[in-house]
């Protein structure tokens, strides 16, 4: 191996390492500063879930709509991470049940819907 991949796989390894103590100090300051504004339950499921940044990026963008039914692709294009990413992300979601995914009937795209106890997506 040259000395130039050594050094960028160690950059990676090093970027990869300070990203993960981000994620562990995100979600103590989230809900250290958050925790006036969120029920005690949803916090509580927050950590215990061990959301992703990316995950809460989803969550929050929902809550800038101001209709409950957001097309799946406007959410999409509000995101950073690929479709094959955001896929993942809500399925992930929905397992939690954080956010319902629904079929409209007049509609056979996906679209997100949300609501003052959770966040639905509609498929």
């Amino acid at each position: 191996m040259t000395d130039q991949t050594t050094q960028l796989l160690a950059a990676i390894r090093t970027a990869q390492q300070q990203h993960e103590r981000f994620k562990v100090g995100f979600w103590q300051f989230a809900l250290n500063n958050l925790a006036s504004e969120i029920p005690a339950a949803i916090i509580t499921q927050f950590e215990s879930l061990k959301m992703t940044h990316s995950e809460m990026e989803i969550l929050s963008q929902l809550t800038t709509f101001k209709t409950n039914l957001v097309p799946y692709k406007t959410l999409q294009a509000q995101v950073s991470f690929s479709q094959g990413m955001f896929s993942r992300y809500i399925n992930r979601l929905a397992k939690t049940e954080l956010i319902t995914k629904t079929k409209q009937p007049d509609n056979k795209k996906r679209s997100a819907s949300y609501n003052h106890s959770n966040w639905s997506i509609c498929c």
